[in-house]
């Protein structure tokens, strides 16, 4: 922040100004100018991948769920985007780079096992090891993987589900092609509860804002509508005898939980229990559900200081014990009304907030539509005219490369379907 913005900083009178500051400063700070652009990352590019997987799958008449499988780790296993006038239903023929270091990338593209059982790929750990630039210079390979809770899987579902609205899918469908896109590379059962949780939220916040317009009402959004839809699908998937801990590292005891110590605060829990807690759950489970957080949340208190206090006792990272209940805490405090705001306050108090935002970005363009999307992206456009980040998704490929592909699987589907 310079200067002149640290000074505007300081004068501010409100919360809500200096929170309106910090925003503007997250979208213009970087830029053509400083050499620095924001950039898609590797969830946003292996979203765009799965997603032209899943339109040529479509469009090739299958049903197959292990073939959508397949196809979507050797998109993964080598990646190319589509050059900038292929059809959806022809292979891309643009080689890049996934950027970041993801280990969900690395154990597709450096498996030699690509034209197998996906299953064979999907269960292994790997330890990926790098130099002192970041770059990978080896993979071990550590046998079967029991993790695969990283929020990686759960940024992917709005992308799977673009296809799936012009593919006359039902919710079955929805329901077990978000499983297999997950799986692919997140194989645990608090991934699945999170990506189904999204899809099923995205879809019903479809059917709110379809039965609105065409009654010409106000969109009405039921009280505890993103927690109690997201615990219905958990408590209805989770598998009892896999539980997950708080990050030992970031998460953080409230002041008020005192009588509780780390190793408590972090024990393991169910995927429904960091949203809600049980009549059966200790004490302290129901001490760090979401519940219990926005009872502690005035009404009222929605500054980015306030909410980054709650968010710290989960954290906000990439592992799903901190993205999931950051997530549904974040809807139910701003996702009413302002859905860029919503975004841009995901942005800028979570700790993995292009994963974070991302998330939030798909309900709520599933709740409101795309107009406030142009506005935002009109707002990163600096005094000099240039956009504070870069388009290119990779290879050259850009994201109005990729709209216009998804226009164009549109129409393919519309032309396929019987008149």
């Amino acid at each position: 922040m310079n200067y002149e913005n640290k000074k505007a900083f300081r004068d501010t009178s409100s919360d809500t100004q200096r929170d309106k500051l910090l925003i503007e400063q997250l979208k213009q700070n970087n830029g053509p100018q400083s050499g620095i652009r924001h950039q898609a990352t590797d969830d946003t590019q292996q979203g765009v991948l799965s997603a032209n997987s899943k339109m040529r799958w479509i469009l090739g008449g299958e049903n197959d769920l292990d073939e959508l499988a397949k196809q979507t780790m050797q998109a993964f296993h080598k990646p190319r985007f589509p050059s900038e006038n292929q059809r959806p239903d022809e292979k891309p023929t643009v080689d890049f780079s996934i950027r970041g270091g993801a280990n969900t990338y690395y154990m597709c593209k450096f498996t030699d096992k690509a034209a197998s059982d996906w299953r064979d790929v999907a269960i292994e750990d790997i330890h990926i090891q790098y130099d002192h630039n970041r770059r990978v210079v080896g993979v071990n390979r550590l046998g079967a993987r029991a993790g695969g809770a990283g929020n990686g899987g759960l940024m992917r579902i709005g992308y799977d589900l673009l296809p799936l609205l012009a593919s006359d899918a039902g919710m079955q469908d929805l329901i077990e092609q978000a499983l297999i896109s997950n799986q692919v590379t997140h194989p645990s059962s608090f991934s699945a509860v999170a990506s189904v949780g999204q899809s099923v939220l995205m879809a019903k916040c479809i059917d709110l804002r379809i039965k609105a317009e065409k009654a010409g009402a106000p969109l009405i959004i039921p009280p505890n509508f993103f927690i109690d839809t997201l615990h219905e699908v958990a408590v209805a998937l989770e598998y009892p005898a896999q539980k997950f801990g708080l990050h030992p590292g970031l998460s953080r005891v409230p002041d008020k939980y005192g009588n509780f110590s780390s190793d408590q605060w972090r024990g393991a829990r169910l995927p429904s229990e960091f949203l809600k807690a049980s009549d059966q759950s200790a004490e302290v489970i129901r001490a760090g559900s979401v519940e219990q957080a926005l009872k502690e949340s005035p009404k009222s208190e929605v500054s980015s200081e306030h909410v980054n206090s709650i968010l710290q006792r989960w954290s906000s990272n990439s592992y799903l014990g901190a993205t999931f209940p950051s997530i549904v805490f974040l809807l139910e405090k701003f996702g009413r009304g302002d859905p860029a705001h919503a975004v841009n306050m995901a942005a800028l108090v979570t700790k993995d907030s292009d994963t974070c935002a991302t998330i939030i970005a798909q309900v709520m363009g599933a709740l409101y539509g795309s107009e406030w999307v142009n506005k935002e992206r009109e707002s990163c456009i600096n005094s000099q005219g240039q956009s504070t980040f870069t388009e290119n998704l990779g290879g050259g490929f850009e994201v109005a490369n990729f709209l216009g592909h998804i226009d164009n699987f549109y129409d393919l589907r519309a032309n396929l379907r019987p008149r």
